[in-house]
């Protein structure tokens, strides 16, 4: 419920996936006009929108906060005819199985318990469909940003949410390991593989500080406490950046095909 008190700037804040994300969707996973598709924690549409603009129909949103589920009726009422929104969590949403030729969760999946969760999406896909899920890292492990090394001591107190890691350990999309055994594990599935796709995207203070906002460790502290965090990485970004922050984004990629 963190990410539901200002959908609005939520999405202003977060940046597009990458274009390769949506040519494996079309290409290996077979998303085109008419796929059945369900969506596991849309938030604010971000990639909702693109899978209405390459057909998916109907597409089916799973979004637990009533907030943001507000939020993607206005939103994406242009598509009202193939749209279904469904507001309540995954765990308790009710459709029928092998009824959908494609599942995603893009940046959704860590707030899930994994295994159970993805036998569930195995279940809803007709044999030969796809599950897909997919991260935004905004750091790249190999080479540590000179932002995250500015910033290290301002937020190594922070509690950690469930895609962040602590320091020395591995974020939760990028434990590639332990999520393909994850895929492996559920008996429904077979040919899993990987993508990642690195880039970089340069932030001025005010959307890197609504980018910072939008992070749970950040949204789930008390109001003066955040406005501390936040006013630090601003005072950051302006000294020592001059209001220009080149963030690495790594997004990995996880699909599977239902046997």
């Amino acid at each position: 419920m963190a990410f539901g008190t200002d959908p609005a700037a939520y999405h202003e804040a977060r940046p597009e996936y990458p274009a390769k994300i949506y040519e494996i969707l079309k290409n290996r996973c077979g998303l085109a006009p008419g796929s059945r598709t369900f969506e596991v924690g849309p938030g604010t549409g971000l990639a909702s929108t693109k899978l209405l603009e390459l057909g998916a129909s109907p597409l089916v949103l799973i979004e637990p906060d009533k907030r943001l589920a507000k939020f993607l009726k206005t939103r994406l009422l242009p598509a009202a005819g193939r749209l279904q929104i469904e507001n309540t969590s995954f765990e308790d949403v009710q459709l029928n199985s092998r009824s959908f030729d494609l599942g995603i969760a893009a940046s959704s999946f860590h707030w899930m318990n994994e295994r159970p969760m993805l036998r569930k999406a195995a279940r809803l896909l007709r044999s030969g469909g796809w599950w897909a899920m997919w991260w935004h890292v905004f750091r790249d492990l190999s080479r540590p940003s000179e932002f995250q090394r500015a910033t290290h001591q301002l937020l190594s107190r922070l509690d950690r949410g469930p895609s962040w890691a602590a320091e020395g350990q591995v974020p939760f999309a990028l434990s590639t390991e332990e999520r393909t055994a994850a895929l492996r594990a559920v008996k429904g599935f077979q040919r899993i593989a990987v993508a990642t796709v690195r880039g970089s995207m340069v932030f001025n203070t005010v959307r890197l500080i609504n980018l910072y906002a939008s992070f749970s460790p950040i949204r789930r502290l008390r109001p003066a406490e955040r406005n501390r965090i936040l006013e630090g990485l601003r005072h950051i970004t302006e000294k020592d950046f001059q209001g220009a922050v080149k963030i690495p984004i790594v997004t990995p990629m996880y699909i599977a095909q239902r046997r």
